[in-house]
């Protein structure tokens, strides 16, 4: 499945969202309110998310995307991802991400339903 998305750097022209490098993908789709959450902040450690990678991370998710590739998307792996959850603050991220899953479910609940099957 093409999820329409690209890392940032293979993007040509990358944008910029609330300071942070985006895909055009994320800038030219309406914001669900999903997608306006407060991201989680780690700092000094190898493995943080930037803001815009949670951004992403989460968009990716509602466009029905798989956690493996939505994380790959982002250059971060699932596990740095469930990490991301336990930290402390993260709890508008992990509704976010729970949001962002039953968007993806409900979408594809609506496709079956107008494709008849």
């Amino acid at each position: 499945m093409d999820s329409g998305f690209r890392r940032n750097d293979e993007m040509p022209g990358r944008k910029r969202l609330y300071g942070y490098q985006c895909s055009y993908y994320v800038l030219i789709m309406p914001l669900p309110d999903f997608l306006q959450f407060t991201p989680v902040e780690v700092t000094g450690r190898r493995q943080a998310w930037e803001p815009w990678q949670q951004v992403e991370f989460i968009a990716a998710l509602a466009r029905g995307v798989s956690l493996d590739q939505a994380a790959r998307l982002v250059g971060k792996s699932r596990n740095t991802a469930y990490s991301l959850r336990r930290q402390p603050g993260a709890a508008s991220f992990t509704a976010a991400w729970v949001a962002a899953l039953n968007h993806a479910k409900e979408r594809r609940k609506a496709a079956r339903e107008a494709g008849g099957g």
